[in-house]
């Protein structure tokens, strides 16, 4: 996942206002013929089991203004993110969010148009801030910094040169769910992992060790991201259609403020 996911200070205020604003959109009967399967991985707050057992997440609330707008119903399938993936390129789950578009996502599924941008935070050690903070990434590297990663998730293009090297590849690890990598670093296992910045201020709080994590200086930008279908189950003329709802969705005053202001600041 190219994990831009991005920083939204006015939390509160967000969480209070986008269900409202976007349930106003497409006011249009669910069509019983239109039926499609979202995967989702659990990363709060965009996406997430509420008190109700009930899926939510700005994210969630993103994807549902843009079905209701298409007209469909909307079925739920989670998991850990790279067996989604897997999910979607035989057909079990329609489709996904939060996709780069790479060549090699392209033999398996058809990419929706971008909806928003996606950048990481590099967190380490609040006792390792001072030592690396004047560091590039790649003199960390050669200090022989250990960078944990989600399996699945597609970087920018110097880490995945990097991470892909003969020279640093034994300096990253990976896990299933990036929430691991919180722990395995405040118990000393790896030196650092890639964060959105939203998620890990959320993550930080909920796990009580705000005050032994901290964000570096450092920002892994990896453009925009898409919803990605799976060719096996959804036809062009679907995400055609798709994109349209979405152009009208993004119109919307609780889309801009929500998905682009913090981004563009």
């Amino acid at each position: 996942m190219l994990f831009t996911r991005c920083i939204f200070p006015i939390l509160t205020l967000l969480c209070l206002s986008v269900g409202n604003a976007f349930a106003q959109h497409g006011d249009k009967e669910k069509s019983k013929e239109c039926q499609l399967t979202f995967g989702w991985d659990l990363v709060k707050p965009y996406q997430y089991l509420d008190k109700n057992n009930k899926v939510a997440g700005f994210q969630i609330e993103l994807v549902e203004a843009i079905m209701k707008e298409l007209g469909c119903e909307i079925n739920y399938v989670n998991d850990e993110w790279n067996q989604l993936v897997e999910k979607l390129k035989v057909g079990e789950i329609d489709f996904m969010a939060d996709m780069t578009v790479t060549e090699e996502r392209k033999k398996y599924g058809t990419f929706s148009e971008g909806y928003r941008l996606e950048s990481y935070t590099l967190y380490v050690r609040k006792a390792d801030y001072n030592k690396y903070r004047a560091m590039s990434f790649t003199n960390m590297l050669r200090q022989g910094f250990k960078l944990g990663l989600t399996k699945g998730y597609v970087y920018n293009q110097m880490l995945e040169n990097r991470r892909h090297s003969e020279e640093y590849a034994g300096q990253f690890s990976y896990v299933g769910n990036n929430s691991e990598n919180y722990e395995r670093l405040v118990a000393g296992e790896i030196d650092g992992f890639l964060e959105d910045s939203m998620v890990a201020g959320y993550t930080l709080r909920l796990k009580n060790i705000h005050s032994l994590v901290k964000g570096m200086p450092l920002e892994f930008y990896t453009g925009e991201i898409s919803f990605l279908f799976s060719n096996k189950t959804v036809d062009l003329e679907t995400i055609k259609k798709f994109n349209h709802a979405m152009e009208t969705v993004k119109q919307s005053d609780e889309y801009k403020k929500t998905w682009l202001r913090e981004l563009r600041n």
